[in-house]
C-alpha cells in the first residue's frame, strides 16, 4: 500500500509540474506533499501497526489526526486537478461526426471546436481518398481551406468550418481541396447513372504539434438530403 502512495504521488508531482503555470503548481504541490506523507503515516499507524498489535489510545488519537489531515490534503490536490484542467496550455481539437451542408455555397463543411485552453491554429487535409472516377489520384494528401476563405484562431470553446467538399451537380462532379493548392475532380456517377459511393478521410492538425483529430466519411446516395447525398461517419478500417 505504500507503494501506491508512492506512485500515485510521484505522478501526480510529474503530472502538475507539467501542465500547470507556477502560480498554480505551489498549491497544488502542497496539498500533494499533505497527502502523500500523511497518508505513508496513517498506514504506518493503522494496517502496519495492527498487523503487529494495537499500541493503544495514542496510536488510536494519531490515527485520526493522520486520517483528518489525509482527506484535507487529498482535497486539495483534487482540487488542484480540476484548476489544472482549467488552465492547461495545449490546445484540444474536436471535430463533428457529420457533415454540414450548405445550400448556398454547394459545399460539405465539417465543424472544428477548441476545447482546450491554448490558441489553435489549425489546418486541414484530405488524407486519402476513394471511390469515384478520378485522375491522379496519387497526389495525397490534398490540403482544404476553411468557411469564407478565413484561417480560424480558434481560443477555448470556439469553432469554424472546413470546406470539405463543393458539389457540382450540373456537371455531375465532386470537387475537393482549395484555390490556393490543387482540386480534384471525382465524377460519382457511371455512364448508365449509378451512384459511386466516395470514401475519405479528414485529418485537422495543428502545425509543429502532435496534436490532430481524424474523421472518415462514406458519401452514398440519399434522395432525402441536399445534393441527393448524405455522408456517414465509418470506421476507417473499414474503408
Amino acid at each position: 500500500m505504500l507503494q501506491i502512495l508512492e506512485d500515485t504521488g510521484k505522478a501526480f508531482f510529474e503530472g502538475a509540474l507539467k501542465h500547470l503555470p507556477v502560480w498554480v503548481v505551489i498549491p497544488v504541490l502542497v496539498g500533494g506533499v499533505i497527502w502523500w506523507f500523511t497518508g505513508r503515516g496513517f498506514v504506518k499507524r493503522t494496517v502496519l501497526n495492527r498487523a503487529h498489535g494495537a499500541r493503544g489510545r495514542r496510536a488510536f488519537m494519531f490515527s485520526l489526526i493522520y486520517a483528518a489531515t489525509f482527506a484535507v490534503g487529498g482535497t486539495a490536490s483534487v482540487i488542484g486537478l480540476f484548476v489544472a484542467d482549467r488552465f492547461r496550455s495545449e490546445p484540444l481539437l474536436r471535430l463533428d461526426s457529420s457533415l454540414e451542408p450548405d445550400r448556398e455555397h454547394k459545399v460539405l463543411r465539417l465543424a472544428v471546436w477548441n476545447d482546450g485552453y491554448g490558441k489553435a491554429a489549425p489546418t486541414a487535409i484530405v488524407k486519402w481518398l476513394k471511390g469515384g472516377i478520378q485522375e491522379h489520384d496519387s497526389i495525397m494528401p490534398l490540403a482544404l481551406g476553411w468557411m469564407h476563405d478565413e484561417q480560424p484562431q480558434l481560443s477555448h470553446g470556439e469553432h469554424w468550418k472546413v470546406d470539405v467538399v463543393y458539389v457540382d451537380l450540373t456537371r455531375d462532379i465532386l470537387i475537393f481541396g482549395n484555390n490556393r493548392h490543387y482540386f480534384r475532380h471525382v465524377t460519382i456517377h457511371t455512364r448508365t447513372g449509378e451512384f459511386i459511393p466516395v470514401l475519405f478521410c479528414i485529418r485537422v492538425s495543428i502545425p509543429g504539434e502532435e496534436i490532430f483529430q481524424e474523421r472518415t466519411f462514406k458519401l452514398v446516395p440519399d434522395s432525402s438530403r441536399p445534393f441527393g447525398m448524405r455522408a456517414q461517419e465509418i470506421d476507417p478500417v473499414a474503408r
